[in-house]
């Protein structure tokens, strides 16, 4: 892209940041289209710079439509260990950083623990359910290296409980 060129239709100015008369020539400092590009285009009038290709998904006001039960335990998923535990099954699995995790006084240590540790946030992005297997993908944000990061939360339902949650990167 040149300095000068208009840009696509489909390509919109973040906060006006093209042209503050909301012309769409000129310098590029932010773009919105559907993802948020992780670099920035500008161009100083010697040399222009492209768009980094790989993006992250944009964050939105749009709400997620979860399981009851998942949508309980991202409610409770970084502040109260007992009401996340009661989403599980008795003999529920959590696998979370290679390890296992097997029943609710399990699941209730490692939640304690975890969120003690990493003092974090979840936000649900996207699910993907089908039958009982439901995945979320979330952005995690805590005290730990490489944060924000997006997590996949593998669930596994048993009628209304959880009976297994793998969570990888």
């Amino acid at each position: 892209m040149e300095e000068d060129d208009e840009l696509p239709a489909a390509i919109q100015p973040s906060d006006r940041l093209l042209d503050p008369g909301g012309g769409r020539r000129g310098r590029v400092c932010g773009l919105t289209h559907g993802r948020v590009p992780h670099s920035r285009v500008r161009s100083c009038g010697i040399i222009t710079c492209q768009v980094c290709s790989t993006c992250m998904p944009k964050q939105t006001n749009t709400q997620i439509d979860l399981p009851p039960p998942v949508a309980a335990y991202f409610a409770a998923d970084s502040s109260d260990a007992n009401a996340v535990t009661r989403c599980f099954s008795e003999s529920a699995v959590v696998i979370d950083e290679r390890r296992e995790h097997r029943g609710r006084s399990a699941i209730t240590r490692w939640k304690a623990e975890a969120t003690a540790k990493y003092h974090y946030t979840s936000e649900p992005l996207a699910v993907d359910a089908s039958g009982p297997e439901v995945t979320v993908t979330a952005r995690v944000t805590g005290d730990f290296p490489g944060s924000p990061v997006e997590l996949r939360y593998g669930f596994t339902l048993e009628g209304a409980s959880i009976a297994r949650l793998e969570i990888t990167a």
